[in-house]
């Protein structure tokens, strides 16, 4: 009962944001348009990003025009579940903020050191301020040498000055695994103390199918030795049996990936991921689609909790990122079909 009443209002403001959310042809019709104007224009008049998006022209947009009104949405949620939920739940929100820090230090990152003239959506000053670093002054660094002179401090330095000071390519993909696995070993500190033994499923399994992705993007994209995949795996499993990880791991190819996979507890991760000449591709694309009904699961069993707050975050997140996905793939002029076998 005392769940009931505590979480009651977290409930019906988790419904509320359920029901405005977009269908699967919402999607398939922002799939379909040609221009950042005509996603604009579909946002502004056929979604409940309306609002959001009233001051925003027509004509002569810029990415950043779409994703800033989006990201601010999603803050705006995340500060809103803060101030309502109990101050003795809110150590929970210690990760959440430390998730938004690691994607925003990725972020500058891939601008240093691939696109120039990508976009990074202002952090909103309440979230920045449960930051370790000032991501503000961060985000004006122009080199890679330069960004690791100024993060003095952060919780992430030590893992990340340790990744970039031996990898000689410095690699992006390396750096983002270290920001990664820093992310989850303190994710993983804090389930320790964690008494719920649900909270500890629901990451579990997310540290599970980390692990699978990363072992798979290195072998299809990177062709990584599975020595530095040893090194940068996230050291837990729940699920996964360690020897299966270990399969996984030391698999050859990525047919042998996914005939270890296949096996598994996520043997879903793979399916329906084929083109038309039988070969699996974007093993990605079914990672939200697999946590999402995972998520929706336990919250379907344990409604009045801490599992709505969560549930919510990853669902708006997850439909951000994906229009934000669609809004790239138009601005590179790709089809309809050449977007959904990448965003799914």
């Amino acid at each position: 009962m005392r769940q009931l009443i505590k979480y009651s209002g977290v409930f019906v403001k988790s419904k509320a944001i359920k029901a405005k959310q977009l269908t699967q042809e919402d999607f398939d019709q922002l799939m379909q348009k040609t221009s950042l104007s005509e996603i604009v224009m579909f946002l502004k008049n056929e979604t409940h990003y309306g609002e959001i998006f009233k001051e925003v022209p027509e004509r002569n947009l810029h990415r950043g025009d779409i994703e800033n009104p989006l990201k601010k949405y999603y803050f705006s949620i995340i500060k809103k579940y803060y101030i309502f939920i109990a101050s003795n739940d809110r150590k929970f929100f210690k990760m959440i903020f430390l998730k938004e820090e690691i994607e925003a230090v990725k972020t500058i990152l891939r601008r240093i050191d691939v696109d120039k003239e990508r976009f990074i959506a202002p952090i909103d000053d309440y979230v920045a301020a449960h930051f370790s670093i000032d991501i503000k002054k961060l985000s004006q660094m122009k080199s890679m040498d330069e960004f690791m002179d100024n993060i003095s401090g952060a919780g992430f330095e030590k893992t990340l000055k340790y990744a970039f000071n031996t990898d000689s390519d410095k690699n992006m993909f390396f750096l983002e695994m270290a920001l990664d696995s820093y992310y989850y070993k303190q994710l993983m500190d804090e389930l320790s103390k964690n008494k719920e033994s649900i909270i500890k499923n629901i990451y579990g399994i997310e540290i599970d199918m980390k692990n699978i992705i990363w072992i798979y993007r290195c072998k299809k994209y990177y062709n990584v030795p599975k020595e530095i995949i040893y090194s940068y795996h996230i050291p837990y499993n729940y699920k996964l049996e360690k020897k299966k990880l270990k399969e996984m791991m030391d698999s050859k190819n990525l047919e042998e990936l996914f005939g270890f996979i296949e096996k598994s507890p996520y043997k879903d991760l793979i399916k329906g991921l084929e083109d038309e000449s039988g070969k699996k591709i974007f093993i990605e694309n079914n990672y939200d689609k697999y946590f999402s009904n995972v998520l929706k699961k336990i919250n379907r069993a344990k409604p009045f909790s801490i599992i709505s707050v969560i549930e919510e975050l990853y669902s708006v997140n997850a439909e951000i990122n994906k229009i934000i996905n669609i809004v790239e793939c138009i601005r590179y002029s790709l089809n309809e079909k050449e977007i959904k076998n990448l965003v799914g």
